[in-house]
């Protein structure tokens, strides 16, 4: 199983098996999204193969726009099912919530480089660089929403 997958299922779940794997494949369609797109990006051409049918199938249906070229680290998490649209040359680290209403975008070319641990809050907009400051700020917001 891919390394990705597992990571994004151990997000969701707290823990990782095959049962889990199974059930949130049926269950859960958003799931099934990154599945698509983490397969996309498998190490292998039939996964890759297998990957982009699954994704022609699953893009539209959650409201979802990830391309799949899209760098993104272990551990998405997309809340709620979207919908979510990101920029082709974004740049996203480990363990990043994407809240419904999200736009990850580009206005002269220069793609956002989202870091590790960020949270982004439903109705976020986000172009071109992010700034450090922007990602202590979602990182306290994150941090005092757990409270």
């Amino acid at each position: 199983m891919n390394k990705y997958v597992k990571s994004d299922i151990y997000r969701i779940y707290g823990e990782y098996n095959f049962r889990i794997f199974l059930k949130s494949m049926f269950k859960n369609p958003t799931l099934r999204f990154q599945y698509a797109f983490r397969m996309c990006n498998a190490e292998t051409s039939l996964k890759r193969v297998w990957g982009r049918l699954l994704w022609r199938m699953n893009k539209t249906k959650k409201n979802i726009s990830i391309p799949i070229n899209t760098k993104i680290g272990y551990g998405l998490y997309i809340g709620h099912g979207g919908p979510v649209i990101v920029n082709y040359k974004t740049e996203i680290g480990n363990n990043v919530n994407l809240s419904p209403f999200l736009v990850i975008g580009s206005n002269k070319g220069t793609p956002a480089k989202i870091g590790d641990n960020v949270l982004f809050l439903a109705t976020s907009v986000s172009i071109d660089l992010i700034l450090k400051q922007l990602e202590l700020i979602l990182y306290v917001l994150y941090l005092l929403s757990n409270l």
